[in-house]
């Protein structure tokens, strides 16, 4: 025993349960912060956003190679006499314009899905997993 009745032992328990205090708080305020996150690919399994981020890329890739042979498409137009000729032509300008819109709009849409499941993984890859994702969610503060 040491010095005035006090043990070792004593302390050490002490600070243990100050650790696993200060640990389950963090913990908690942790989770709190990953609940505000948002991350709508937060269910998914590791091999399952492989999956989705290959088929997202395949698509994309696709998209992109449609929508760059849209854009460079011109429209031949050519002076017309008729107003009906001239509504005609008007009409094959628009069509080619919104179909060059809609694929645009569909690859933007495509491409933050991928920035979106990229953002996932690089999340779970700072966190870790197991063991490491408990003490970097018990002892460091949330970012």
């Amino acid at each position: 025993m040491a010095k005035g009745g006090k043990s070792p032992l004593g302390a050490l328990l002490l600070l243990l349960a100050v650790l696993v205090g200060y640990g389950a708080w963090n913990y908690q305020r942790h989770l709190e912060a990953e609940a505000k996150m948002v991350r709508p690919y937060r269910s998914y399994s590791d091999e399952q956003l492989v999956q989705l981020l290959e088929a997202y890329e395949g698509q994309a890739g696709a998209l992109s190679a449609r929508y760059e042979r849209q854009a460079k498409r011109r429209s031949n137009t050519r002076e017309v006499e008729a107003i009906g000729e001239g509504i005609n032509q008007f009409a094959a300008v628009q069509r080619a314009s919104r179909k060059t819109r809609e694929l645009g709009a569909q690859l933007s849409q495509e491409e933050a899905s991928l920035n979106a499941i990229r953002e996932e993984q690089a999340y779970r890859a700072t966190l870790g997993s197991g063991v490491q994702a408990l003490l970097r969610r018990a002892f460091l503060p949330p970012s």
